[in-house]
């Protein structure tokens, strides 16, 4: 029969026999190797998190130094086009100014409608070129456009340049091509009232002659023959030695 051995905490050999101190060092170790071993767990998974972070840092320097550089070749690229643009702008701008320089010359050597009296013009024309002023501008304007028988475009012209010159010898200028821009419209009347301004307040200017003369040959055309040669003898008696009074005698010798 056998034997049956009951084993209880009380044998030989247990925990329980060994003594407390021992017990108490191997329970120690058994918690120091534990907690050892987790410490060692942790700095490992920091060490991996550090090295990503650093891997990432890394990553991020590396974009922004290739960001800079791609900022740096637009740069450089913009102020290219930037500067080819603005050169070819100054190609085309000089070019354009002299193709309209070149128009202007053109244009002011158009030979005017017959009702223009020529001579007049392209004198009137080099005096609007000394007058350094906007008084200058809009008389050389206001005769482009006679030139070009646009008449109605120069008449707004023209008052607009009187309007500067109120009180002033140029003025007369602008007053004599209003009633010639109104004869290239038909407008008789308004014709007449400017070279009658014209003989009112500038009785001595050099434009008067042609407006008498002027004036004479629309009374005659409109059938009054005497306002006409009263005109004529008055250009005549007040300007004798002016080219148009040599033209005002043969007139005269026509009508009779």
């Amino acid at each position: 029969m056998r034997q049956h051995v009951e084993i209880t905490d009380e044998q030989p050999g247990t925990r329980k026999d060994l003594p407390e101190c021992v017990r108490f060092f191997i329970l120690a170790l058994s918690v120091g190797l534990f907690f050892g071993c987790t410490d060692t767990v942790t700095l490992s998974r920091i060490q991996r998190l550090e090295q990503s972070v650093a891997d990432l840092r890394g990553f991020q320097a590396e974009q922004t130094t290739q960001i800079a550089e791609l900022q740096s070749t637009i740069r450089s690229t913009s102020g290219k086009v930037e500067e080819l643009d603005y050169n070819q702008t100054q190609r085309l701008g000089g070019a354009l100014s002299d193709l309209k320089r070149d128009l202007s010359v053109i244009r002011r050597k158009l030979p005017p409608p017959a009702i223009v009296p020529q001579a007049a013009l392209e004198s009137d024309e080099n005096l609007s070129a000394q007058i350094a002023t906007d008084i200058g501008s809009k008389l050389s304007e206001g005769l482009l456009r006679i030139r070009e028988g646009k008449f109605a475009e120069s008449l707004l012209v023209l008052q607009d340049g009187a309007d500067l010159a109120v009180g002033s010898d140029q003025q007369a200028y602008f007053v004599f091509w209003k009633g010639l821009a109104n004869e290239g419209l038909g407008d008789n009347k308004q014709a007449i009232a400017s070279y009658n301004e014209l003989a009112t307040n500038f009785p001595k200017h050099s434009r008067n002659p042609l407006a008498l003369l002027r004036q004479a040959s629309i009374f005659i055309r409109i059938g009054d023959a005497r306002i006409g040669k009263l005109t004529l003898q008055k250009l005549i008696s007040d300007f004798p030695k002016s080219i148009e009074a040599t033209q005002a005698k043969l007139k005269l010798k026509d009508m009779r």
